[in-house]
């Protein structure tokens, strides 16, 4: 069946239980599809961008995120996604620049936490970023990946050598190694 006898609402399911599912191929055709019905999806360019950033597309992951953003600003899954993708990049700056505005988000604690605990992680810090990112686990009963992927980077971070201040080279790595950590999407 074409994706062009489904409406907007239709394809943007068909494309979540899809990702759901890990039918690249689907997510991706029915995501291109809606998208180019209406390019001013924010949720859609988010979930594009995070199924790119699964399939290990960093640069067309951050480029859907960073369109999602402009689109939907208040979107902040997208912002955190984004910081997240910048780590894989190996662009520590940026990723800071996207999770800092995270950490002062009061009406999202979940993610206040996991920004927190990752910029904890950048800077070295292994005890601040376990306890924030446990934190955020406790908090979050809405996205069961996202903590799923989340306690992943936890059992990541028993393999990292981090102290003091300094970030460790392996930080970078560990982001390009877990792409799996973009792939949760929380519907609003």
């Amino acid at each position: 069946m074409s994706d062009t006898l489904f409406t907007d609402n239709e394809l943007f399911h068909l494309a979540i239980a899809a990702a759901r599912q890990q039918q690249h191929e689907a997510t991706l055709r029915h995501l291109k599809t809606l998208l180019a019905r209406n390019p001013d999806h924010a949720d859609a360019q988010y979930l594009l961008g995070t199924a790119y950033a699964t399939l290990g597309m960093m640069e067309e992951a951050a480029q859907s995120l960073m369109l999602a953003l402009q689109q939907a600003p208040q979107l902040a899954i997208a912002r955190f996604q984004l910081g997240l993708v910048q780590l894989g990049l190996g662009k520590p700056e940026l990723a800071s620049q996207w999770l800092q505005p995270l950490t002062t988000l009061e009406q999202e604690p979940v993610l206040q936490a996991f920004a927190r605990g990752v910029l904890a992680i950048q800077a070295g810090d292994r005890s601040a970023a376990e306890q924030l990112i446990r934190h955020g686990i406790s908090l979050n009963t809405a996205n069961p990946a996202l903590n799923q992927d989340m306690q992943g980077l936890l059992d990541a971070l028993e393999h990292m050598q981090l102290g003091g201040n300094q970030p460790s080279s392996e930080v970078t790595e560990l982001q390009v190694e877990n792409a799996y950590l973009l792939g949760a999407y929380r519907q609003s």
